[in-house]
C-alpha cells in the first residue's frame, strides 16, 4: 500500500502566499475601479459648473448688447469680450437698427471646455 504524501511545509506556505497575492490583486482592482469612477464624477461636476458659468455669461452678454442698442441704436454691438475667470464672450450677430426688421442677437460664451450660445429673436426694437 502506498501512503499519500503530506504536502511539505514549504509548499503549504507557497499556496497561502499565492492565495494572499490573488486576494490583494483583486482588492487592488476594486479600489482602482472606485477611484476611477470618483474621478469621472468629479470631472463631470466640473464640466457642469463650467456649462452653468458659460450660460450665465452668454445671457449677461446678451443683456449688455441689448442695453447698448437701446442706449445708442447706431452703436455696433458685435465684438469679443474677455472677462475675469477665463470667460470669453463673443457677440456674433447683432440685430439691425432699423425699426422694420429688428432681427436677432446671437451670443457665444466659453468657459474652459464648455461653450454656450444664446440666441434672442427680437420682435420689436429694444
Amino acid at each position: 500500500m502506498s501512503q499519500a504524501r503530506r504536502p511539505s511545509r514549504t509548499s503549504r506556505r507557497a499556496g497561502v502566499l499565492v492565495a494572499a497575492l490573488l486576494a490583494l490583486a483583486w482588492i487592488n482592482l476594486v479600489v482602482i475601479g472606485a477611484v476611477t469612477s470618483a474621478g469621472d464624477d468629479a470631472r463631470l461636476g466640473a464640466w457642469r459648473v463650467q456649462a452653468i458659468h458659460a450660460h450665465a455669461a452668454a445671457e449677461s452678454a446678451a443683456r449688455i448688447a441689448l442695453r447698448l442698442q437701446k442706449d445708442d441704436p447706431e452703436t455696433p454691438a458685435t465684438g469679443f469680450i474677455e472677462l475675469p475667470g477665463g470667460v470669453a464672450v463673443t457677440i456674433v450677430d447683432a440685430f439691425e437698427a432699423s425699426p422694420e426688421a429688428p432681427g436677432e442677437l446671437r451670443v457665444e460664451a466659453s468657459v474652459g471646455e464648455a461653450k454656450q450660445q444664446c440666441v434672442r429673436v427680437l420682435t420689436e426694437q429694444p
